[in-house]
């Protein structure tokens, strides 16, 4: 099954006929310069000026922006007030274990993979203030903290970050009961993404059907071309926000020429990627490996820092710590992001259930390959390679999934 068709049309798990892995994306499936059902998907071009009215109607519309910006020799996202404040000529070298950036050959502004921090941070923020109790003449009143976000866009959005987006849309807002604060900030979210023309030798997105392509999910996709006589922007719309604001904004039609670009680039980036998960039989894959004697080789490189948690774009795992003033009048609940490869995330009973750092590997990888495909209808990795990046030591998931089926291959 293609690429394309998997994203459309969901992909079946292994291992009997009920179980069944929707899309990550329910939209119509289509490719730069393709149709909906609603008909053509208008496409603009628009030159480096045009981007940077881009990201000023954005503002001046009262929205804080984030993009892409080099810090620290690290691209990430933090907010921008105007396109200088993109990585022009920037890219990020990485490898497992490894990541700095790095100039380019030319002045692209999106001529990197993914960063470390993606969507994640800004629908469900690192820490937020549940309720806070206040102590006045004997009495405590307990006020809920619902704040209202500030309007916010992104620009630079990656096609895996949609992809996570849509992972945690299902936890956030598919059960019964949903997360206010998360449910307000996606759907206030103006997203401008950006189509993947170059893959980190880390990616493995077209393994789950997660990239190079955007397919849904956005406001605005954009296609940077860049070469010695041009730097434009192929523009598609993806809601009717996003056709309004481009209609504002100074742009012209795209050609077949520029369309034909675009489809390369992307083409090329999806021809580029290397590394690769099978999916098939994945989930029964990982349920039938409990007890291999990997885990306990991973304990031996894995530090149980958590990075890979951290960076994770579906990764939601949390715990709450309760804070209070030294004269005691107030005190307050705060939700903060957590790790299963903390030693007491599983704290129970005196003891935590998980005391080994294998077990802990083996929760987390278990969870989002095979258990998550059981509480959520869909796999937990979007093939990103974040994890793999920013592990101190280099563990690739892709690698400890192999052997995993090397090892049942033996004993079949």
């Amino acid at each position: 099954m293609s690429p394309a068709k998997d994203t459309l049309e969901g992909r079946r798990v292994a291992g009997g006929d009920s179980a069944f892995c929707p899309s990550f994306h329910n939209v119509p499936f289509r490719t730069i310069g393709g149709e909906t059902p609603g008909g053509p998907v208008p496409h603009f071009v628009l030159d480096r000026d045009g981007l940077g009215s881009l990201i000023a109607a954005l503002r001046g519309g009262g929205r804080r922006v984030f993009g892409p910006v080099l810090d620290s020799q690290v691209v990430r996202f933090a907010e921008i007030e105007t396109i200088d404040d993109l990585p022009a000529g920037w890219t990020m070298e990485v490898g497992p274990g490894r990541a700095r950036a790095v100039r380019r050959d030319d002045e692209a502004l999106f001529g990197y993979a993914a960063a470390p921090n993606g969507l994640k941070e800004l629908l469900f923020p690192p820490r937020r203030t549940l309720w806070r109790a206040t102590r006045d003449d004997g009495h405590v009143r307990f006020d809920a903290c619902r704040e209202e976000p500030d309007p916010t866009a992104v620009i630079g959005a990656r096609p895996c970050d949609l992809a996570a987006a849509s992972v945690q849309d299902r936890i956030f807002t598919g059960g019964e009961h949903q997360d206010p604060d998360y449910s307000a900030r996606r759907r206030d979210l103006f997203v401008v993404a950006v189509q993947c023309t170059e893959a980190a030798p880390t990616c493995f997105c077209t393994s789950f059907g997660a990239g190079p392509a955007a397919t849904g999910g956005f406001d605005i996709a954009l296609t940077e071309i860049v070469d010695d006589t041009r730097h434009i922007f192929v523009a598609e719309t993806g809601s009717a926000r996003g056709a309004a604001l481009l209609d504002t904004l100074p742009r012209s039609p795209a050609g077949t020429e520029q369309l034909v670009m675009a489809r390369q680039a992307v083409a090329h980036a999806a021809a580029s990627i290397r590394r690769r998960m099978p999916t098939d039989g994945l989930r029964n894959l990982l349920a039938s490996q409990l007890q291999a004697g990997r885990w306990n080789a991973i304990a031996e490189r894995c530090l149980a820092c958590s990075n890979c948690t951290l960076v994770c774009p579906t990764c939601f795992c949390v715990s709450t710590e309760d804070t209070r003033s030294l004269d005691g009048s107030n005190a307050s609940k705060v939700r903060r992001w957590d790790s299963c490869f903390s030693l007491d995330f599983s704290y129970m009973g005196g003891h935590p259930v998980r005391a080994s750092v294998g077990a802990r590997y083996r929760h987390w990888l278990t969870h989002k390959l095979s258990t998550w495909v059981d509480q959520f209808g869909t796999f937990g990795c979007v093939g990103c390679g974040r994890c793999i990046v920013w592990c101190p030591v280099g563990i690739d998931l892709t690698e400890e999934v192999a052997a995993l089926r090397a090892t049942e291959a033996i004993h079949a």
